[in-house]
């Protein structure tokens, strides 16, 4: 599976599969899920921020040989953030989303996104990784801890 940085013409394809992780969390909470009109645009401008930020990260899974702007089969990104100063790891990597596409899951897409991302993370030092993940994605709930990953804080709702 190639994974390799996200470009700038990647964008439709990104925001295309954001569309369908967006459709996909819907169901678990209509209204924490909902997104507002131009809710692609303002996604858009979210990855281009991280595309643009020495400390983010954005990969893409290409399909086949694709020409520049291309579909892909899915996307990660990704940024490093900072936690509290009392404690002794600051810097920690951030997984922001991940997306594959619907027909493309279960062929390992998801896999190489974040090998490629946890090796990247690697290099530059940092030795933890944070993602969120619904614990009604019964998909994530699944996909997370098999790459190793364990809950650690859990992060609670309530309407007020």
């Amino acid at each position: 599976m190639r994974v390799e940085p996200a470009t700038t013409a990647d964008l439709p394809a990104i925001v295309a599969r954001w569309e369908e992780l967006m459709a996909h969390h819907l169901p678990l909470d209509p209204v924490l899920y909902a997104t507002v009109p131009n809710g692609p645009n303002h996604y858009r401008s979210f990855v281009r921020r991280h595309l643009d930020d020495s400390r983010g990260l954005v990969l893409v899974a290409p399909e086949g040989d694709r020409p520049e702007g291309g579909d892909i089969l899915g996307y990660l990104v990704a940024g490093q953030g900072q936690r509290a100063p009392h404690y002794a790891v600051r810097e920690v990597a951030l997984i922001h989303d991940l997306a594959v596409r619907p027909d493309a899951r279960g062929r390992g897409v998801g896999r190489a996104l974040v090998a490629s991302a946890l090796a990247r993370f690697k290099a530059r030092g940092l030795r933890y990784v944070q993602v969120n993940f619904a614990p009604g994605n019964v998909e994530a709930s699944a996909f997370w801890p098999n790459l190793g990953f364990t809950t650690l804080v859990t992060e609670a709702y309530r309407k007020i």
